[in-house]
């Protein structure tokens, strides 16, 4: 496979990368400073990299 040009890769991703990726708190901070190209978010890597990671945890954080 190989990647375009405007595609950003995560070599050795884990699940928890990918669940971060997916989780309701990128979209959020992605739809406030990512950029659009149509109707499609994009941001560049100097801009993920200011994503506020929360600390994991194995914890199910019930109430």
């Amino acid at each position: 496979t190989i990647a375009g040009d405007a595609t950003t890769i995560v070599y050795d991703a884990t699940l928890e990368d990918f669940a971060i990726l997916e989780s309701s708190l990128h979209v959020a901070w992605m739809k406030t400073v990512a950029g659009r190209l149509k109707s499609d978010y994009r941001y560049s890597s100097s801009v993920y990299y200011n994503f506020p990671i929360p600390k994991l945890t194995n914890e199910l954080g019930r109430l």
